[in-house]
């Protein structure tokens, strides 16, 4: 699972202690953040790009536990 965190926050994970790093990493808020499947082309780097993240028509199963809507 990625650690996602606001950008002010980079310089705190990059140099300072485990605690510290551990409290980074708090849930990221669910109205901030979106999941939607994307083509399987972003696997190939020589697809480079914007359509590689285009979300698909359809929506994918299971994803909604992921999803902030």
């Amino acid at each position: 699972m990625p650690v996602v965190f606001p950008q002010d926050a980079e310089s705190d994970w990059l140099a300072t202690d485990p605690d510290t790093c551990k409290d980074l990493c708090q849930p990221y808020p669910k109205d901030d953040i979106d999941a939607y499947e994307i083509s399987t082309r972003v696997n190939n780097p020589g697809n480079d790009d914007p359509q590689v993240i285009e979300p698909l028509d359809h929506e994918q199963s299971g994803l909604g536990g992921f999803s902030s809507g």
